[in-house]
């Protein structure tokens, strides 16, 4: 059977894990020892679990390499450890370990802050409003869906449930004169106007 889960780290934590992994360090005050391990755990279904590890090194050893390195390990309802992986040092992406003929699967991802989120969807509202816009230019900005518009509104100031519908329309409004402002600046361009 497969048993299959998701750990999701933040930016920060995948920052860290990073340089602890890759950022080979210039002396011991720069090293990730033992102590300094990271653990990302995760159970399953079943009550199996399993833990990602970033392991610190025992000891800073001129000369040598000194970065970190990873492996995930699964432990079975009662806490025993039952199998790992060997030693890498990768972190992100699938983890897998097979045990007693089923499959441990664990995918590694970065989780989207709010703000990219919201990136995300301005840029994805944008482009369908650029798409529809240029495959219809006779009918100008308003052509695109005015709730796309309140998205955009709503996101861009992130105060989607303190706005008002009169200060939402208001900005809506101001977006609407810049985007149409930008227009007749481009058909000046064309025209060769100033």
């Amino acid at each position: 059977m497969k048993y299959i889960e998701t750990i999701k780290v933040t930016n920060a934590e995948y920052r860290e894990v990073y340089k602890m992994l890759y950022h080979e360090p210039a002396n011991e005050k720069e090293c990730f020892l033992e102590n300094d391990s990271r653990l990302f755990t995760v159970k399953f279904t079943n009550g199996y679990f399993m833990d990602i590890k970033v392991c610190g090194i025992l000891s800073f050893e001129q000369g040598t390499s000194n970065t970190c390195w990873s492996e995930a390990v699964l432990f079975n309802e009662k806490g025993a450890e039952v199998a790992c992986t060997d030693a890498g040092d990768d972190f992100l992406g699938e983890w897998m370990i097979e045990y007693s003929d089923n499959q441990y699967i664990v995918t590694v991802e970065v989780e989207n802050t709010k703000e990219e989120r919201k990136s995300h969807k301005i840029s994805s509202i944008l482009k369908r409003i650029t798409k529809h816009n240029n495959d219809h230019p006779q009918n100008g900005i308003l052509s695109c869906e005015i709730d796309e518009m309140r998205d955009i509104v709503n996101i861009s100031l992130g105060m989607n449930a303190i706005l008002s519908q009169r200060s939402l329309e208001e900005a809506f409004w101001v977006i609407y004169g810049i985007c149409n402002y930008a227009d007749l600046l481009d058909s000046r361009d064309m025209r060769g106007e100033e």
